[in-house]
């Protein structure tokens, strides 16, 4: 298990656990980041990303992706 933010462009993960609580655990929650979520990362910057999950590409920046665990 490891950081979402230490992915690489390419990957394929599946969420293991979020340190989301509250607003923005519902806002990952209706973009389709929880747990089990499968997600693909297309584009790796400093730890802020680019994701694509269920067919949308969603960016996150370091700061949220330091709180999912793939």
């Amino acid at each position: 298990m490891f950081l979402l933010s230490e992915a690489r462009a390419g990957q394929r993960c599946t969420v293991k656990w979020t340190g989301a609580r509250g607003e923005e655990k519902n806002i990952l929650e209706n973009i389709g980041i929880a747990q089990g979520s499968e997600l693909e990362i297309i584009s790796s910057y400093f730890g802020n990303l680019i994701v694509s999950v269920d067919g949308k590409r969603i960016a996150v920046n370091k700061e949220v992706a330091d709180l999912i665990k793939v």
